[in-house]
């Protein structure tokens, strides 16, 4: 699935070798204005748009944001909506979107543009909820070992440098 600013398009396998791929526009009237925004979950493609929270299945493009229609005009920073991007939490069944408030009332020590608030979408239940949190990445990560110069002992099995 591909965003433009304002249209959504599929890219459909053909069967022909000599053109295998075709790009076939879902719908022209809503895209994407946030790039990293646009998450799959669920089968389904969620994209935020200066418009409206859009999702799509692959064949029909709709507004997910029935119960909040004016968050993209009026809870996000216009100016800095290429900020916005997603994430989700698999166990929960939940899509972050974490954004620029247009809000007055922000953590002190954010510059004007960085993401403050997360809009947080649960599909299966149909609701949303907005928290005031100033992250600025979201991900998985893995706990490694960490191995400090005062770790490396005769009693901890290092008799030397060159042990």
């Amino acid at each position: 699935m591909f965003f433009t600013e304002a249209a959504t398009w599929m890219m459909k396998y053909t069967g022909n070798d000599v053109t295998p791929f075709v790009l076939e526009k879902i719908d022209g009237s809503r895209g994407s204005g946030a790039a990293f925004s646009v998450i799959s979950y669920l089968n389904r493609t969620l994209a935020a748009s200066p418009r409206g929270l859009i999702i799509s299945d692959g064949y029909q493009v709709e507004r997910i944001d029935n119960n909040i229609p004016d968050f993209s005009f009026n809870d996000i920073l216009s100016e800095q909506f290429l900020r916005c991007f997603s994430g989700f939490l698999d166990e929960d069944r939940d899509v972050y979107l974490i954004y620029p408030s247009e809000g007055t009332i922000r953590p002190p020590l954010l510059t004007n543009g960085e993401s403050d608030r997360i809009l947080v979408i649960n599909f299966e239940e149909d609701n949303y909820a907005i928290y005031r949190i100033p992250l600025s990445s979201m991900g998985n990560f893995q706990n490694s070992i960490t191995v400090l110069w005062s770790d490396l002992t005769v009693s901890n099995g290092y008799p030397s440098w060159d042990a």
